[in-house]
């Protein structure tokens, strides 16, 4: 495959998994010597990961709503990217970026592909804005799983062009296994003998945090020793209401808080079992895949892609969205059942390997190659 000159739209204000799934994908492409620059809002998260990484990036101001000045502003930025840099390919990932990206191509006279990638779980709105944008300004659909799948296709059936399922991946070896995990076990106090379960995701009422909380009494009863972690990428109102449960049910000595960490691996690497309690969205993720490929089994939700990573009572076990009876039993049982738990442990890690960031961006670019060939550019 040819060099590609790859341009990148991302306006997520936080480090969520779809930025994630772009700052990993821009740095892979930029080892196999492709010409890569990530598009991000000012000052944020993004941009800062870029930086630590040394991916080109350009500011822009990529606010959520419409704002004439603002997106003219950045309009302008993408344009001159695109024609300072000769872009081949304009990578969009979320709606704002992907109007932006479409306005900006309507100045420019070579033919630059438009892909779109679908990170959540959501069909597109039937009007006539959205019918333009996906027959006139939209090469090529890359969606992230199943459950986007199935929410996105029905919903454009005027879109003829292009679509693959290219799930996301993680770069494994950033996920070591070394002596930090027995510091942080110290650092918040949690005995040797306790055991420790996970949740790892910023403080929203959709990441489930307070059924978690309800679900604690009842392991106790049965697993004295057990600890839960709430690990979180930034401060947020909602914590107030996570904190006012954990009173509430009387669980406050046996729940740790640990705030935003540069490497997740120690905490991975301490705990028994990986939650991942959401209530809705999941379009990917990321953190079951983590889990999972350090060998922890995952209890998880019913909910968007999570059926499809976590193979239930192989890799971990599935329960019902906003059930803490379910979620109490299901950590019990794997609390309690050491030997299902290590069988667990090899059957997740077997399965994470899949989930490599090489092959995803292998698949991208292969994406992007049938795009090209199709578009004659």
């Amino acid at each position: 495959m040819k060099q590609l000159r790859i341009l990148h739209l991302m306006s997520a204000r936080q480090y969520v998994g779809e930025a994630a799934r772009v700052i990993d994908l821009a740095e892979r492409q930029l080892e196999l010597g492709h010409s890569v620059a990530v598009i991000a809002r000012e000052k944020q998260s993004v941009v800062m990961e870029a930086l630590h990484r040394g991916i080109p990036y350009i500011n822009a101001r990529m606010l959520s709503r419409f704002h004439p000045l603002s997106d003219y502003h950045d309009v302008r930025v993408i344009r001159n990217a695109i024609r300072e840099r000769d872009i081949d390919v304009l990578h969009c990932h979320r709606g704002k970026d992907h109007w932006l990206g479409a306005w900006a191509l309507l100045g420019v006279r070579k033919k630059i592909p438009i892909i779109r990638t679908r990170h959540v779980i959501q069909p597109v709105s039937n009007h006539f804005a959205n019918r333009w944008l996906y027959r006139h300004a939209t090469d090529g659909v890359i969606m992230v799983s199943e459950a986007v799948r199935k929410a996105f296709d029905p919903s454009v059936n005027y879109y003829k062009g292009p679509r693959a399922l290219i799930t996301g991946g993680i770069r494994q070896s950033r996920l070591s296994r070394g002596h930090e995990a027995e510091e942080l076990r110290q650092r918040i106090h949690i005995p040797d003998n306790g055991k420790i379960v996970v949740l790892l995701a910023r403080i929203s009422r959709v990441k489930g945090h307070l059924y978690a909380v309800e679900a604690l009494p009842r392991i106790l009863e049965k697993c004295p020793d057990t600890y839960f972690v709430f690990a979180y990428p930034r401060q947020s109102h909602y914590r107030h209401d996570v904190e006012q449960a954990i009173i509430k049910y009387g669980v406050r000595e046996n729940v740790r808080w640990v705030s935003k960490m540069d490497n997740v691996s120690p905490l991975i690497a301490m705990s028994d079992i990986g939650l991942v309690a959401s209530i809705d969205s999941e379009g990917w993720s990321r953190v079951a895949i983590e889990f999972m490929s350090m060998g922890k089994p995952v209890v998880a939700t019913t909910v968007g892609s999570l059926p499809e990573i976590v193979r239930d009572g192989v890799t971990g076990l599935l329960i019902p969205p906003e059930n803490p009876q379910k979620m109490a039993d299901a950590i019990i049982d794997l609390l309690t059942d050491s030997q299902r738990v290590a069988a667990m442990s090899g059957a997740a890690h077997e399965v994470a390997s899949h989930y490599t960031y090489e092959r995803m961006t292998d698949e991208v670019l292969a994406f992007y190659e049938r795009v090209l060939e199709r578009t004659g550019t």
